[in-house]
């Protein structure tokens, strides 16, 4: 092969991999960096999920009640991420901190408190001394969907979102719910109060699927010896 017809092809190649990786970037898969503690206890501030696209953008298929969904807010000019509680139709509300789903309350079951570590990229409300660390401590909560899918949650106590009115979720449109319910600007806020109230299906991004990569923010960039030791090494690779 001649050195031009070796560039030509190298070239074609090179343009190729570029094409294959922005149609990824598009319809594939995207990374999401958790910015705040509104999804404790399954998500950390400084996770970064994997997130699938093509059910979304190809296939154009509405999420099922209990997935992890990314969905961009213009008004906030950034993607927000939230569990989807309610279908378009479904009609919901909370009653005392409690999910009311189409008429019925969705069965919660207090489960044992939630420990998590202190990080210097979380808050912590019940900070508690413990043999080997300081850890944060949780009112812990598993909940039920109508089809058996559960998931768990916090609740620091009684607070101004335990209550919401009843609504009917229009069609196009999602009800979202943090799990760290009483610090979460989800559907319950609307946008012009920080809120992302209901979420129009066509501004959906995708559905997070694991935890890519974990760090609590401690690292230093001046001290490269910090960088290992805030990675926690042990959420990467989990399911979402």
């Amino acid at each position: 092969m001649t050195s031009r017809r070796r560039f030509v092809t190298d070239m074609v190649l090179l343009l190729a991999a570029v094409v294959l990786a922005l149609l990824a970037r598009t319809y594939v898969f995207a990374i999401y960096l958790i910015p705040s503690d509104s999804m404790l206890p399954r998500l950390l501030t400084g996770d970064a999920l994997m997130v699938a696209k093509w059910r979304f953008a190809v296939r154009h298929q509405l999420p099922d009640r209990g997935d992890i969904v990314i969905f961009h807010v213009p008004s906030a000019k950034r993607d927000f991420v939230k569990r989807v509680i309610g279908l378009p139709g479904d009609r919901v509300a909370l009653r005392d901190g409690v999910v009311v789903l189409n008429g019925r309350a969705l069965p919660r079951e207090r489960t044992p408190d939630i420990a998590i570590p202190i990080a210097p990229n979380s808050l912590c409300h019940s900070p508690v001394r413990t043999d080997a660390s300081i850890v944060c401590i949780y009112t812990g909560f598993r909940e039920s969907l109508p089809d058996g899918r559960q998931h768990d949650l916090i609740d620091l106590g009684q607070s101004e979102r335990d209550d919401y009115p009843e609504i009917t979720v229009p069609a196009g449109h999602l009800f979202v719910l943090g799990d760290n319910r009483d610090l979460s600007a989800d559907s319950r806020v609307r946008p012009e109060d920080g809120g992302v109230g209901l979420v129009p299906v066509d501004q959906l991004v995708g559905h997070a699927q694991s935890i890519l990569f974990s760090v609590d923010g401690s690292a230093r960039w001046d001290m490269p010896e910090s960088w290992g030791k805030a990675v926690r090494w042990h959420r990467i690779g989990l399911r979402v």
